[in-house]
């Protein structure tokens, strides 16, 4: 040190630096929207982890939840398939009674007379299990409640 000042260490960015950095952000950005990487992310995030709102609302996003990672690991529904009728072929080829559980939920929620809270909370329950067991990627991104 001399004259009592501290030397300072490191790096302190140009204008310039800061406005190619800027410039690269932009079109990372960009490339990604353009790719579908952001529509991708943010459904993943929606499939991971469902927000809780009221009972019926919460059975009614999971069964929609039930539906997409079924499109994606298995097969979308097929036009005039019933809900019901897709589910029979989900719990039948790989879903398994939880998809039963989940459908039965929605079935209340939206024509019934509803659901409470304990069985919206196992229709997202069964949702989050589904999504461990069947998108191991989607599992290493931090989702699906907690592991078993």
């Amino acid at each position: 040190m001399r004259c009592g000042r501290r030397r300072r260490r490191g790096w302190t960015p140009t204008r310039e630096d800061v406005a190619v950095g800027a410039a690269a952000a932009v079109g990372i950005v960009a490339g990604a929207r353009r790719f579908g990487l952001t529509r991708r992310i943010r459904r993943a995030v929606w499939l991971l982890h469902q927000s809780s709102a009221d009972p019926d609302t919460d059975a009614e996003r999971a069964f929609r939840r039930l539906e997409y990672l079924a499109s994606i690991v298995y097969r979308s529904r097929r036009p005039g398939e019933t809900p019901r009728q897709y589910v029979e072929a989900l719990s039948r080829d790989r879903f398994g009674e939880r998809a039963h559980a989940v459908a039965e939920a929605h079935e209340r929620a939206r024509y019934g007379g509803g659901v409470d809270e304990a069985e919206a909370r196992r229709a997202v329950e069964a949702v989050d299990d589904l999504i461990r067991q069947h998108a191991p990627v989607l599992r290493r991104l931090g989702g699906a409640g907690k592991p078993t």
